[in-house]
């Protein structure tokens, strides 16, 4: 029957009928752990200045554990100023799973030119961070680095595909506009 999954039972065989699983008093607890937002939680994502001559996006985002969105515009994207919408439960542990699958905790504070094994001037960088359950870890990421062998375990990957769920989760690539 395995982990009490099951809220009723059928009779297999010659099983007697009054067989009766009964649900985990623990059940119920796991669900509520999994399914609330941590108090605490604080997400943010900057993309400051870029560096040489390329005109890029510069914004920030920030997403709150009531679901709130700050957003602020500052240049070269479809919105110039602060404002704010709200994302529900689902998409903020939606977004909440996105770091757990990057394994944000375990990734190096930064990737730059020091840390990476190649890299190329004139590029973006990009400044993430979570706070959850007590915990906080901040990342930063030169765009202009890369050279990392394992296609599996590439660092930056993970950390790209991250910083466009956070945009897309969060909602604000409606702010952001087409990006550069």
């Amino acid at each position: 029957f395995g982990c009490n999954s099951a809220d009723t039972v059928v009779q297999v065989n010659n099983e007697p009928q009054n067989l009766k699983i009964e649900q985990s008093p623990n059940i119920k607890t796991v669900e509520k752990v999994i399914d609330e937002v941590p108090n605490d939680f604080f997400v943010t994502f900057d993309k400051p200045l870029c560096q040489g001559f390329e005109v890029c996006q510069i914004y920030k985002i920030a997403v709150k554990a009531d679901g709130t969105v700050l957003f602020e515009g500052i240049q070269h994207t479809k919105f110039k100023g602060k404002t704010k919408g709200r994302i529900n439960k689902e998409r903020i542990m939606e977004l909440i799973r996105e770091f757990e699958k990057v394994d944000y905790f375990n990734l190096k504070d930064e990737y730059d030119f020091q840390t990476c094994p190649n890299s190329f001037t004139d590029s973006h960088d990009v400044n993430t961070s979570i706070q959850i359950n007590g915990k906080r870890k901040s990342v930063y990421h030169y765009l202009g680095c890369f050279g990392y062998d394992d296609e599996v375990e590439n660092p930056l990957a993970k950390l790209t595909l991250l910083e466009e769920k956070i945009r897309e989760i969060s909602g604000a690539k409606r702010w952001i506009g087409d990006r550069r």
